[in-house]
């Protein structure tokens, strides 16, 4: 059954109704609303923000901070998907939306980048009862729902939500991609400390003695606006200089991110609160945090300090006193959230696998599939990038047959030799078009693995060939594309 939903703002339809099949399980008359817009959709976010599991990325007020800001300068339609009961109560949120990016139309997460975890809000027993079987069901009517699309592309979703599972995860094809890095919260600071580098702490208690002979160290919590706006004008300050400085794209280089980051401080979060705190020596602000408390959970999202106290460690310092208040406070997890940067092995004790579903739903969607497939097991392996470290820095050409042994086969325990790759390569000149081909043909919206492995594959060789007939000129340009 396929809603036309660019014709009104808001569909409900019984799975039932859908699929005779639910009548034989638990959801026959639950219904599926799609909503249009935030706005439509505020009435069900909050109540289902009131009592289904989620984090902090998925509260009404991130999302719509977002989508009036950032999101206002993005090519988005929102397709919100609501499940509930025969009550009305939410059994599910999916803050959704489709992207136009060139020519190709893809279902992602509201939030962009700026969104650490991506995951529905979803009833805790509703998300402990679901089995993999009902939930793929459930999707496929969902996508079905929906406009035509080409790809479905969710990234950075957790395997658990708040200690219920993520169903999302069970979708086939979904892989693992990232982590993001947590510790446990225990009742004292004393007993943190116990459990990590004492060294590490120990550092911290000499360069605040150090930090102490140049003037008034004072830990500040602003809650006035004014004040909150100053310190995050001066966190953005000081982290757009460290940035520059070691050759990053800033992540404040829009007006529209520091909008995003304005709108949050000023305004309320239900279930939660915003949380901003910076360290001053005498009236300089040496160092500042910007994150947020939501449930059990300390987010800690931003950092940054003055270089010229870099010798003094006030981040550090700055760090130390703010998970010691989230102790005081009984926070129970301390998120550093994704990234790896160096210092949160210091505070974490344990990491939030993330994971990435990509799934065509077109010939253009495949063609994409493929490329990021491709790019990411030749980023993965190491004798690719160790090979790329060192073309860039004497211009040696690439050698497509050793490149193409490196690349994980289907089967990993069974490595392509270099003999047989280069077999394959000279066969793929003639061949390897007309299999693509013959591939594409064959597509449907299950593929098999051994096809996509096939199409995998092909990619690789194409991309060999490229960099063998520019190999005369030195030149490496294919691969060092899939490395961007």
């Amino acid at each position: 059954m396929q809603l036309e939903c660019a014709q009104a703002n808001m569909h409900r339809v019984t799975l039932a109704e859908l699929d005779g099949n639910f009548s034989q399980m638990s959801l026959p008359m639950a219904t599926i609303s799609i909503f249009r817009s935030l706005s439509e959709a505020e009435g069900a976010w909050r109540e289902a923000a009131a009592h289904c599991a989620c984090f902090v990325f998925q509260t009404f007020e991130w999302s719509w901070a977002w989508r009036e800001s950032v999101g206002r300068t993005q090519d988005l339609a929102d397709y919100i998907v609501h499940v509930a009961d025969t009550d009305g109560r939410t059994l599910m949120l999916l803050p959704l939306a489709i992207r136009q990016t060139g020519r190709l139309r893809v279902l992602e997460f509201l939030g962009g980048s700026l969104t650490d975890y991506n995951a529905p809000l979803i009833d805790r027993d509703f998300a402990n009862t679901l089995t993999g079987e009902t939930f793929e069901r459930l999707w496929r009517q969902i996508l079905g729902l929906l406009p035509e699309i080409d790809l479905v592309w969710l990234v950075r979703m957790p395997q658990t939500i708040e200690g219920v599972p993520n169903p999302l995860i069970g979708l086939a094809g979904t892989r693992h991609t990232d982590e993001a890095h947590a510790a446990t919260l225990p009742a004292t600071f004393k007993e943190l400390t116990a459990t990590r580098n004492t060294k590490f702490f120990a550092q911290i208690r000499r360069h605040r003695r150090r930090l102490e002979k140049l003037g008034t160290v004072e830990i500040c919590y602003p809650s006035e606006e004014e004040e909150r706006l100053k310190v995050l004008h001066t966190l953005i300050e000081q982290k757009s200089r460290w940035v520059r400085s070691n050759g990053y794209p800033n992540p404040f280089g829009t007006h529209e991110t520091r909008a995003f980051y304005e709108r949050m401080t000023t305004s309320g979060l239900q279930g939660g609160q915003m949380s901003v705190a910076c360290l001053r020596v005498g009236d300089e602000i040496a160092a500042a945090v910007w994150g947020v408390i939501f449930g059990r959970r300390y987010y800690f999202l931003l950092t940054s300090y003055a270089e010229e106290w870099t010798n003094y460690s006030a981040g550090r310092i700055l760090t130390e006193e703010v998970v010691r208040r989230c102790i005081d406070q009984k926070i129970e997890i301390f998120d550093l959230t994704r990234g790896d940067e160096s210092y949160k092995r210091y505070w974490s004790d344990h990491v939030l696998p993330l994971y990435e579903h990509l799934e065509a739903s077109s010939a253009k969607g495949l063609g994409f599939a493929m490329y990021r497939r491709l790019r990411s097991a030749v980023r993965s392996n190491r004798h690719l990038r160790e090979w790329l470290a060192a073309s860039r820095r004497d211009g040696a050409p690439l050698e497509p047959a050793e490149a193409l042994a490196a690349i994980p086969s289907a089967q990993p325990h069974r490595p392509i030799s270099a003999k047989r790759a280069q077999w394959i390569l000279a066969a793929s000149q003639a061949v390897g078009i007309a299999l693509a081909r013959k591939a594409l043909l064959l597509f449907t919206h299950h593929w098999q693995s051994g096809l996509l492995a096939l199409l995998f594959r092909l990619g690789a060789l194409r991309c060999c060939s490229r960099v063998t007939a520019s190999k005369n000129s030195g030149k490496s340009n294919a691969i060092q594309l899939l490395f961007r």
